[in-house]
């Protein structure tokens, strides 16, 4: 054999051999947690998991070019709770997890080794003390590598295992639903802001929308609004009839995703619209169904059961918000109200307020126009209902009501 040639292939494999010794040589990342590439989801009841939840999780090691191949010598990991890292998991992923305290956390060994010819460490855990967090707040917990032996290489990609962490029990969610019109054809969409930013519910029916009309210039007005509303940013559009070469309806605004809708036109006479959103409250489901009956008094009823059948079904916690435009007091000798009573729908109010008068800013007199009601009383219970006064200067005169309820939604609220 030429000497030359045999001197190279002794220089290559001793240096492959180096190579393979030396944990920093490589140039790819080669330790991080098993698993850390997706999120981790943990659902707890407290009645039947206990107050604490106890989290796994695994430090690995990766040869890039020999992944069958174990660590050459002995690896020490350090691992950490870092909660400063939700900040950055939120702004990078568009969500809004909250931290978990420090305090609430304790790592029972934070130190860890893969062993030669391993892989692996022992399995590690953290556990989580539930008792100071809340019932339906989306937590989360970054556990992360702090350092690695002799400055070894971390991937970045699955540094950090992150726990979703929500806790259920029957304590209610507190859900602020408001119910309006849009400013009676002039379409300045910061009118509508300017009155529901204020009071920043978290779900809004608004009745009187245009979508690519004439008279709205070919605009959708739902999603010029949606922009302007602080934190309603999901909406569905629904249709109750043809309008200028375009349509004319409602909308439902929410700051929960909307993970299902139906729409149908109210027959009779003038069709008006009827939607049902379905929304993910903290993994619960709230429906909320927005209404704008005729005016036609001869065709109002047929209507109102119309949607009292599209309603029939749903056993998720209901709100019923729209214009039922009766013009008389709830709780008086009326046509509509009776058939929604009948069918276990509440009024929220004792008293209902009037809602329409000739003076925006006085709510106090004139007639009944707008309403709201749930179904059914033992998931709801009311924390306040009012109607809102409204500045002067090109608004609607039909004055918003927005309601606070306490929703229980794993069960009858006793």
């Amino acid at each position: 054999m030429n000497i030359g040639w045999a001197f190279l292939m002794i220089f290559t494999v001793v240096s492959c051999k180096d190579k393979s010794d030396d944990l920093g040589s490589s140039e790819e990342p080669i330790v991080y947690i098993k698993g850390a590439e997706k999120l981790h989801e943990r659902v707890v009841e407290l009645e039947r998991d206990g107050s604490s939840l106890t989290l796994a999780f695994v430090g690995a090691f990766t040869e890039i070019e020999d992944q069958l191949k174990g660590a050459p010598k002995e690896i020490g990991l350090n691992f950490k709770v870092d909660a400063s890292l939700v900040e950055t998991y939120n702004t990078k992923n568009g969500t809004s997890y909250v931290s978990i305290p420090v305090a609430s956390t304790n790592i029972g060994t934070s130190t860890a080794k893969i062993a030669k010819g391993e892989k692996e460490t022992s399995e590690l855990s953290v556990t989580v003390d539930l008792s100071g967090l809340s019932s339906f707040v989306e937590y989360l917990l970054p556990v992360t590598i702090d350092e690695a032996t002799d400055g070894l290489k971390i991937d970045e990609r699955k540094r950090t295992m992150y726990y979703k962490i929500l806790i259920m029990d029957n304590a209610p969610v507190r859900i602020k639903v408001g119910v309006l019109t849009n400013t009676s054809g002039n379409f300045d969409v910061m009118k509508v802001a300017n009155v529901v930013n204020p009071e920043d519910p978290d779900v809004v029916v608004v009745c009187e929308m245009d979508k690519n009309t004439a008279r709205s210039t070919n605009r959708d007005m739902s999603d010029l609004m949606k922009d302007q509303f602080t934190n309603l940013k999901n909406f569905r559009f629904v249709r109750g009839q043809a309008l200028q070469g375009g349509e004319f309806g409602l909308s439902i605004f929410s700051r929960y995703p909307i993970t299902k809708f139906t729409q149908v036109t109210l027959a009779g006479g003038d069709t008006r619209p009827f939607g049902i959103v379905e929304l993910d409250v903290h993994g619960q489901t709230l429906a909320v169904a927005g209404i704008h009956i005729t005016h036609e008094a001869a065709n109002q009823v047929n209507q109102v059961n119309q949607a009292i059948a599209q309603m029939s079904g749903i056993t998720h916690p209901l709100v019923l918000a729209g214009h039922l435009q009766e013009n008389r007091d709830p709780h008086q000798a009326t046509t509509i109200y009776p058939l929604l009573t009948g069918a276990e729908f509440v009024l929220p109010c004792e008293t209902c307020g009037r809602t329409y008068n000739s003076s925006p800013t006085v709510p106090t007199q004139g007639g009944w126009t707008y309403g709201m009601l749930y179904k059914t009383e033992k998931r709801f219970d009311v924390v306040d209902y009012k109607i809102v006064a409204l500045p002067a200067g090109g608004y609607t005169l039909h004055h918003p009501i927005f309601t606070t309820l306490d929703v229980y939604f794993r069960g009858d609220k006793n």
